[in-house]
């Protein structure tokens, strides 16, 4: 392994994530190298982490030197700020053409850092260290249960079908739940602690509703809230600053506009809604691809279940249930603690 630590850590951040994302089908398939076996997939990773001498590696201009050789070119920069923008759900879809120069650097600073440590590992022979060859061994095992748990799951995945009658009449079932616009009625209104008052500015208004605003201003603006427009599809805690009495009232008013009373409590509303509107809906075009990708997702968990179910009856598995009733044995003990305590005794 002597002289190829450098290459084993370049690939640790990724075997790292791979590992922790076990069943994620787009690492998988970044990763995979072409191959429809997992025990091949492994020796890949095996062969591509002893290439032979670093300066050999990469092609275009020289990046970095340390000690006058060449550790870093132009394409073994690219391929990593690549894996960087695959992995990171914050540039996720971006290209290495498209991330501005500065952040380029940026990474680059963070390449430097890790370089210096690997010519640090390769001069000092860490990779003959027993820990770090007792990690790397634990490291390819686990690569290799990740891949051989994603090599089943993939073959179940890719052949999932999605008819467009399936996504036809999923959309018909369920278009309520695909707003675009939600739509609501528009809502003002001032709070009075006096009924006499709010009696009197009802009076005031009731006949001119254009003119609301104007004068709920005028006779307390500190009592006046403009709510905007509010809409039955928001959960009560988004709209928890506006009481459920009013909201109810608000959405139940037909001919609008209107100004309408509304007793909270001791307080009384007077409330004005200016207009309605109707929720819009996503055309089922513009949302196909995504239903497809959903109707295909719960299918595939449907059918792991199944096939795991099948297979499982191939083998003898024995489950330890007792391991998971640790917490009435934690319960157990904690009451014979008190028993045999000398209070308990007193």
């Amino acid at each position: 392994m002597k002289g190829n630590f450098k290459n084993i850590v370049k690939l640790g951040t990724c075997l790292s994530i791979l590992v922790l994302f076990s069943g994620c089908k787009q690492i998988f398939d970044w990763f995979k190298k072409k191959t429809d076996k997992a025990e091949e997939i492994v020796e890949v990773v095996q062969k591509e982490i002893e290439i032979s001498k670093p300066e050999t590696q990469g092609t275009g201009e020289v990046l970095l030197n340390i000690d006058g050789k060449p550790v870093l070119r132009e394409s073994e920069f690219n391929k990593h700020l690549n894996q960087m923008l695959q992995m990171n759900p914050y540039f996720r879809g971006a290209s290495t053409d498209s991330l501005p120069m500065p952040i380029k650097r940026k990474f680059f600073d963070e390449l430097i850092k890790q370089e210096i440590i690997l010519a640090w590992a390769n001069k000092n022979n860490i990779d003959q260290d027993p820990e770090f060859i007792k990690n790397f061994e634990e490291m390819k095992n686990l690569v290799k249960r990740s891949l051989l748990v994603q090599r089943f799951e993939s073959k179940i995945f890719d052949d999932i079908k999605v008819s467009d009658s399936e996504i036809n009449d999923y959309y018909k079932e369920n278009k309520e739940k695909f707003i675009k616009e939600p739509g609501g009625v528009m809502l003002s209104a001032i709070k009075f602690d006096n009924k006499e008052k709010a009696n009197n500015f009802y009076d005031e208004v009731k006949d001119r509703k254009s003119d609301f605003v104007e004068l709920a201003k005028k006779e307390d603006a500190k009592s006046f809230q403009d709510f905007g427009r509010i809409s039955k599809e928001k959960k009560d805690f988004e709209l928890n600053d506006i009481p459920l009495v009013i909201r109810q009232k608000a959405f139940a008013l037909k001919n609008l506009p209107a100004i309408e009373k509304v007793n909270v409590g001791k307080n009384t509303w007077v409330i004005y809604v200016s207009d309605k509107q109707d929720p819009t809906y996503f055309q089922i075009s513009e949302i196909k691809t995504q239903l497809e990708a959903m109707l295909k997702n719960n299918k595939f968990r449907d059918i792991l279940e199944q096939r795991v179910g099948e297979i499982k009856k191939d083998f003898t598995v024995d489950v330890n249930e007792n391991f998971f009733k640790s917490d009435t044995k934690a319960e157990q003990k904690e009451e014979d603690v008190k028993e045999t305590s000398p209070s308990a005794a007193v």
